[in-house]
């Protein structure tokens, strides 16, 4: 294998190595169905894929809420939540137990708030007995407009406790010792993100029974929720939240004004789509990007299937060399030795229930967000990018059909390279409102739980 040949002969059997994954559908006539790739509501795409917040809300950073506090005197948490935007209300879990600086219990659970991009997120103390009562503590995916920062999760606590509030964060305070101590260290090479829970094995979140692999309440969570809903309207934390349909055990908890409601995968939706987003953007930032971007995608698509024979193999061990990482001969290439070429962590990133400092255990990498195991899914990233940038890549794509039975809207996911195109859509480009207003209106499940097989 040459470093410059082109990858197209590989691909040309991708159609056998996606898998569509059909979960409980939905009947398509109930709903709008998209009329191109980049239709997010009934009849077209949104006016703007990533709108201001509205009116007499904060934008959804770190920088920008504490101004919001500082310019409105805001002076409590519970001021702060009633001037959220509307959709942020409406994504959350229930926390039972947190590992966090707080405690949680089951009677009295605490609040994971998140943006519906997954971007930003909240964690909420709701016992007022509790030291942290009034510390708001955050994370947020830097963007574009954050430079060298691009990419990364920062971390900071907004202390009401203090007049006027204060903000601490890692740039202006130790925080490390608290939020990388959980989160990550950048000094041991592992940059500080989320910690949530895998598809259906959330552990210690309301909404999950432990040991059965299923989204669904029990009857001593029926009643916390009953409770809940009866203190709603005097409590300064549960106020804020809001709740979507009937309430029943043995059925999912459902958030509100989302076409598909369930409430745990859409956290692991959204939240893992930032996280792909991330890991996706520090790639690119590395030199050695470009350069290695088709061999892991050679890798990961065809390796699986004994599509590379061994002098394929040994070349692709030079590339690596090359960048800086050595495999022998007697090792497997994986995955992780690109991530180590492009300077990440793999264990540390795609392992996101464990703490950074759990030792990294075979199998903790598929971590799964509902669309597939998280490493997949950056591959999909890169999968995407490469068929825009490579028209030839396009148009092999353009050959592979879609799976009819698997799109309840059929058109136009005639191809499977419009297929990627609307999920890219979907998962990184629609923010804030226009995402709100697109998951309203139609959800196609189907869609988004594409396997890769390798």
């Amino acid at each position: 294998m040459k470093k410059n040949r082109s990858i197209i002969p590989e691909i040309l059997g991708l159609a056998l190595l996606f898998l569509f994954c059909l979960f409980s559908s939905q009947n398509a006539s109930a709903r709008s169905c998209p009329v191109n790739v980049t239709d997010a509501i009934q009849g077209g795409p949104v006016p703007n894929v990533d709108p201001p917040a509205p009116q007499g809300t904060p934008e959804l950073d770190i920088d920008s809420v504490f101004s919001f506090v500082q310019q409105n005197d805001i002076s409590s948490i519970k001021e702060l939540l009633d001037v959220l935007p509307d959709h942020m209300k409406g994504h959350y879990a229930l926390v039972e137990k947190s590992r966090a600086l707080h405690t949680s219990t089951p009677t009295e659970p605490s609040i994971m708030m998140y943006s519906v991009d997954g971007t930003f997120l909240l964690n909420i103390v709701v016992d007022p007995d509790q030291d942290r009562y009034e510390v708001l503590d955050m994370a947020y995916l830097q963007d574009d407009d954050d430079g060298a920062r691009n990419g990364e999760w920062r971390f900071a606590s907004l202390d009401f406790r203090q007049t006027p509030p204060v903000l601490t964060d890692d740039t202006n305070t130790d925080i490390n010792s608290t939020c990388f101590d959980c989160h990550g260290n950048p000094s041991e090479g592992k940059p500080p993100r989320p910690i949530w829970g895998n598809y259906l094995a959330w552990n210690d979140i309301l909404g999950d029974i432990k040991g059965e692999s299923s989204e669904k309440l029990e009857q001593s969570e029926i009643n916390v929720l009953t409770n809940i809903k009866v203190i709603q309207a005097t409590h300064d934390r549960y106020h804020t939240i809001k709740f979507g349909s009937t309430i029943n055990v043995g059925q999912s908890f459902l958030l509100p004004d989302l076409n598909y409601p369930y409430a745990l995968t859409n956290s692991n939706m959204e939240i893992g789509t930032a996280l792909v987003k991330s890991i996706a953007t520090r790639m690119k930032k590395s030199s050695k990007y470009n350069g290695l971007r088709e061999e892991l995608f050679l890798v990961s698509y065809c390796q699986g299937n004994n599509q590379l024979d061994e002098t394929d193999q040994n070349q692709i061990r030079n590339v690596l060399a090359e960048s800086g990482v050595n495999v022998p001969l007697n090792e497997q290439l994986h995955r992780k030795h690109f991530y180590q070429a492009m300077g990440l962590n793999y264990g540390h990133e795609t392992s996101i229930p464990n703490l950074s400092t759990d030792p990294f255990q075979n199998g903790d990498d598929r971590y799964n967000l509902v669309s597939g195991d998280i490493f997949t899914v950056v591959d999909g990233y890169i999968i995407h990018e490469l068929m825009n940038e490579s028209p030839q890549f396009k148009t092999v794509l353009d050959t592979i059909l879609d799976l009819p039975q698997y799109s309840p809207c059929n058109e136009p996911f005639g191809k499977l390279s419009d297929n990627l195109s609307y999920r890219h859509h979907q998962l990184y480009v629609l923010k804030g409102i226009a995402r709100q207003e697109a998951r309203e209106n139609y959800f196609a499940s189907q869609n988004f739980r594409i396997r890769y097989k390798f």
